[in-house]
């Protein structure tokens, strides 16, 4: 989805991915669906083979986690060819894992609330239109950075340059880790786990688990437009149960339910979402 707008507006874009992603890219351009409408971009390429991308100004990790390390070492001829390289993952180290794979020097920090799957090959669901943050890991001006934040703002995409870009991943990490449990164990969709007056529980007592190990880290927390981490983690505890509660319904009233039963509709034709 970042590749596809990005392209849409005008930038020089590869994306590496799947056979059968590429293949239908390939074949009838890559298909943008969701809050932003549809879209068919076509001047896009699309590569199986790490190897075809010989260098680069900035390098997007979108995979998996679990399929980083294959990701990664497939990208290993671009030791000293990219201009940047940032990670729109979730999790604690992505950071230092495109640090071991380009150099430190190499890595621009970066954390997203961008909401997207493929439902199917060649097909992307934009269901989340959320701010993108970037910065600097010891949090100085740059240019690249600028670059980078501008890129985002051709294809339409909100982002923010941070000066402390640990503190957004750390906010971040704070919300997913309640939101990834929960959703896991029910089965629900995010905003279902909002609604639950018990599961909002459970979901700001997580949240204070992972903000005690922050603090411990010397990493503030911070709210971020779409979560309120700090408000979350330091109101009186049922005020911040209510203002979990009060996402959920802020999440119906912008339309997520349709977006969310598409999505399903899909998992059910095909066994799986692709994320």
């Amino acid at each position: 989805m970042i590749g596809g707008y990005a392209a849409q507006a005008g930038g020089d874009v590869t994306l590496i991915g799947r056979k059968t992603h590429v293949e239908a890219i390939r074949g009838r351009g890559l298909e943008i669906d969701g809050v932003r409408g549809r879209h068919v971009v076509r001047d896009v390429r699309a590569v199986v083979d790490p190897r075809e991308a010989g260098s680069a100004d900035l390098l997007i990790l979108c995979v998996k986690s679990q399929d980083t390390p294959e990701a990664l070492a497939a990208l290993a001829h671009l030791w000293g060819r990219i201009g940047a390289a940032i990670s729109v993952q979730n999790g604690g180290r992505k950071d230092e894992e495109l640090a071991e794979a380009f150099g430190p020097e190499a890595v621009v920090g970066a954390m997203t609330l961008i909401g997207a799957s493929m439902p199917r090959p060649g097909r992307v669901l934009h269901t989340g239109n959320g701010g993108t943050w970037i910065g600097e890991l010891d949090g100085r001006p740059s240019a690249r950075v600028e670059a980078i934040a501008d890129l985002f703002r051709k294809a339409g995409l909100p982002v923010e340059v941070h000066s402390n870009i640990r503190s957004a991943t750390w906010c971040k990490l704070n919300q997913m880790v309640p939101a990834a449990a929960l959703s896991c164990v029910t089965r629900l969709s995010l905003h279902q786990i909002y609604l639950d007056r018990g599961l909002a529980t459970l979901f700001v007592e997580l949240s204070r688990e992972v903000a005690q190990i922050a603090e411990r880290m010397r990493i503030p927390l911070e709210n971020f437009r779409g979560f309120a981490v700090k408000t979350v983690c330091s109101l009186p505890f049922e005020e911040a149960v209510e203002s979990v509660m009060a996402r959920g319904r802020a999440m119906l009233e912008q339309g997520v339910n349709s977006l969310v039963m598409e999505v399903s509709s899909h998992a059910l034709a095909l066994g799986r979402v692709d994320g």
